[in-house]
């Protein structure tokens, strides 16, 4: 079974849309994998009991139990015009992207993310990050079910 947390809450919003939401969130992946959405009413209903309530929901299983990583890299963006800022700063982030890891070019732009800078451009702290499965549960399970299968 894997590890989780739920939260409940009772957001406001500008369009005076009252509702309950839960969120699901897988433990390992830092992952809200569910989002459900309802009205008062039905909630009560459900909360007491009552079976098959209507409700809307989100899905979105693809990272559950999977580990996050995450790693800061420093990034060179060249100097150009202010116009193209944008396309240097993704050009620099992705170029040092590959084996799954995604960063965030937006670091490459942000002042508070400004390491140096030069003549020849700026150096950034760029967050990368991606997702993997879980080596050590894999081969925990793995193990355990060649033990029990020895064991027949």
């Amino acid at each position: 079974m894997l590890k989780g947390k739920i939260t409940i809450s009772n957001p406001r919003s500008s369009d005076s849309t009252d509702c309950v939401q839960i969120q699901v969130e897988d433990v390992k992946s830092n992952t809200r994998f569910l989002k459900i959405t309802m009205n008062h009413e039905d909630f009560a209903y459900a909360l007491l009991g009552l079976g098959n309530v209507d409700c809307q929901f989100e899905l979105t299983p693809k990272y559950v139990d999977m580990v996050y990583q995450h790693e800061i890299r420093q990034v060179f963006v060249p100097s150009g015009e202010f116009r193209t800022i944008r396309q240097r700063a993704d050009d620099a982030v992705k170029a040092l992207e590959g084996d799954g890891w995604t960063g965030r070019f937006q670091d490459a732009m942000n002042h508070h993310q400004l390491i140096e800078r030069t003549e020849g451009g700026e150096l950034y702290s760029v967050l990368y990050s991606r997702y993997v499965e879980d080596r050590d549960n894999k081969n925990t399970e793995e193990k355990a079910n060649g033990e029990a299968s020895t064991s027949n």
